[in-house]
């Protein structure tokens, strides 16, 4: 079973877990399915200010077959994706609190960007906030899934698969 933790330095200057509830709870019948084998040859743009972060990322990504190509900030991830061509990323994972321009607003930029994609491209938040308004500040912006950090692996994959798999439902970018 995976736990959904807050944890009190979230509230306070303590650092213990406050309360731990299984993840399952949060989660509808349907998407409770299983972790995926593979996340296939998609190709992922990661924006995280962090090495440490961006790189336990990339390798966890890399394992199950993903491309990776990381910013170092929102207006690096906005920059990245307004000069790739349509269709280059299949997903952004976006870090919220970064230098230079925070993940909510980035996402927001790339959703007005003038390209069929960019209304489309799953993006998900990656981040250490784990409050609820955090989740719909994120929802708010654009994003359409939120992953909390420390990284719950198998939690990750699922989101990935999850709006993987919405997206393929959804008629593309210039269809």
């Amino acid at each position: 079973t995976r736990y959904w933790r807050v944890w009190s330095s979230d509230v306070c200057s303590s650092d213990l877990p406050l309360f731990l509830f299984p993840l399952a709870m949060l989660e509808s019948e349907e998407e409770k399915e299983e972790t995926p084998q593979s996340l296939g040859e998609i190709r992922i743009l990661l924006a995280e200010d962090n090495d440490l972060n961006a790189e336990i990322a990339e390798e966890l990504l890399q394992m199950k077959g993903a491309q990776v190509c990381r910013a170092e900030n929102g207006e690096t991830a906005l920059k990245m994706f307004r000069d790739s061509s349509e269709g280059e990323f299949q997903v952004i994972l976006m870090d919220l609190q970064m230098p230079v321009m925070d993940g909510l607003e980035a996402c927001r930029a790339i959703r007005k960007l003038e390209r069929a994609d960019a209304a489309v491209i799953p993006i998900i938040a990656m981040t250490a906030n784990s409050f609820k308004e955090d989740a719909d500040a994120a929802a708010a912006a654009g994003m359409n899934g939120f992953v909390t950090k420390p990284v719950d692996v198998d939690y990750l994959y699922h989101v990935l698969n999850r709006v993987m798999n919405k997206s393929r439902q959804k008629p593309q970018a210039g269809d």
